[in-house]
Order: C-alpha cells, then sequence, then structure tokens
C-alpha cells in the first residue's frame, strides 16, 4: 500500500467493531482481526477473496516471524 493510500473508518460487518480500510477497498465487506481469528476458517474461499480484513501490524509481523 502506497503512502498516498487514503484510510477511512469502516465497521467490521460481523461484530461492528470500527476498523480501518483502505479507500480502494470499500466496496468488499470487512472483518475485524478478533473475528478473522474466530470465523477466518468458517468463511468459504469464494467469500473470503470479498472480505477486507484489517490485521494490526504487529501481529502481521509476529505471524511473518513465526515461519
Amino acid at each position: 500500500m502506497s503512502e498516498d493510500t487514503k484510510i477511512i473508518k469502516v465497521n467490521c460487518n460481523w461484530c461492528s467493531k470500527e476498523i480501518e480500510c483502505p479507500e480502494n477497498m470499500l466496496t468488499k465487506k470487512h472483518m475485524c482481526y478478533e473475528c478473522f481469528k474466530k470465523l477466518g476458517k468458517e468463511i468459504k474461499l469464494k467469500k473470503a477473496e470479498r472480505v477486507h480484513i484489517d490485521i494490526p501490524t504487529k501481529e502481521l509481523m509476529g505471524d511473518i516471524e513465526s515461519f
């Protein structure tokens, strides 16, 4: 994501928590990281490609480091 990408506040479609979303992903459904951890495996692959998941940087870095 480029530095000039505008970030918009949206709500998770599953729990309504406020999360951040890049402006170019506003047409997708949105999921917070907590819901992703709980429900991520239950979402079918075809639907998953239409969901923006807001993963905090520290969580993402921790997942990368665990490889």
